[in-house]
């Protein structure tokens, strides 16, 4: 097995489609060393303590403006975890030796990036570790760097943005184009707004998807990269297939969207304590079948990446997804 390769680059994502070199138009920029651990924020450097007490051999990167990424070993395997300036815990990666990639994920490489260098693979598990469910490789073309994802087959799904996050980004309601505004006007009257967000395809915006709710129905609804309608689902509580193809939102029935302002003020507290400037985009409080409050899900955003926290009932945090 060839030697793990470990190092870590950080760069400006593609942010426009790539089917073949000639067509790679991406924000170029010189690949940085690793920095030292005086230059990572404590609380950052207290997170990988705090979730990976056993890391040793830690390296660090800048993958961002607000985002760090910490390459390591725990129990002699090979780790790469990322973490926002604030200390919050994104994800993280079993890194691989690149040869044992799927000969799937190579050809798409060699058909999408001519000239690639693998700089490094990761695997991704089910919670037990026993079964790969992904794979996400980070390549360079030059001195542009791409992280691609892919699923356990090795079929290409997407691009990500160096924090891990899709590029498709959550919009809030006052962003969304004015065809999807006076569409939603004209036929749900009376619809509460949940979250909305782009879809995208190689680093260009293909479409979007709303998420409302009428009359104690959820509606997700896809429009095209103008606006236009293309097709609608009902998810949760109530809801009958309208057609379409999107799947709905999968949440429990007895989930009720509800306003920033019904938030507790501990989650508001903590929002604007750890993740300054952030803009909400849309939150829901988790109810079991007798009613009692189970916890809340808020999503939003922050220079322009998309997140979603996880609170008990109490309004504690218990994780950033």
């Amino acid at each position: 097995m060839n030697k793990i390769i470990l190092v870590l680059f950080c760069g400006v994502f593609a942010l426009s489609s790539c089917k073949t070199q000639d067509l790679i138009s991406p924000v170029a920029s010189t690949l940085p060393t690793a920095i030292g651990t005086t230059n990572v924020p404590a609380v950052v450097v207290a997170s990988l303590s705090k979730n990976f007490p056993t890391a040793t051999n830690t390296t660090w990167n800048q993958t961002s403006p607000t985002s760090f990424m910490a390459t390591f070993k725990q129990n002699n395997a090979g780790k790469v975890a990322t973490f926002q300036n604030t200390g919050a815990f994104l994800k993280v990666g079993d890194v691989i030796d690149p040869a044992t990639l799927p000969t799937a994920i190579i050809d798409y490489l060699k058909a999408n990036y001519a000239g690639y260098t693998i700089v490094q693979a990761d695997a991704k598990f089910t919670k037990d570790g026993l079964i790969v469910i992904g794979y996400e490789t980070l390549i360079t073309v030059g001195t542009t760097q791409y992280e691609l994802e892919f699923d356990a087959t090795g079929k290409f799904t997407k691009l990500e943005t160096p924090d891990g996050h899709d590029e498709g980004a959550g919009i809030a309601q006052t962003a969304l184009l004015p065809a999807i505004t006076t569409y939603l006007g004209a036929n749900y009257v009376g619809y509460v707004f949940k979250e909305a967000e782009s879809k995208m395809s190689l680093g260009v915006v293909t479409g979007y998807k709303v998420e409302i709710v009428q009359n104690n129905v959820k509606y997700n609804i896809l429009f095209d990269a103008v606006g236009t309608f293309v097709s609608v689902n009902t998810g949760g509580k109530g809801g009958d297939n309208h057609g379409g193809n999107e799947q709905g939102n999968g949440q429990n029935g007895n989930d009720v969207v509800i306003a920033q302002t019904d938030l507790p003020a501990i989650v508001g507290t903590y929002l604007t304590t750890n993740f300054a400037g952030y803009v909400f985009v849309g939150a829901v409080v988790e109810k079991n079948t007798a009613g009692t409050v189970l916890g809340y899900e808020v999503k939003f955003t922050l220079a322009g990446k998309s997140y979603e926290t996880e609170f008990d009932a109490t309004g504690k945090f218990l994780k950033l997804n």
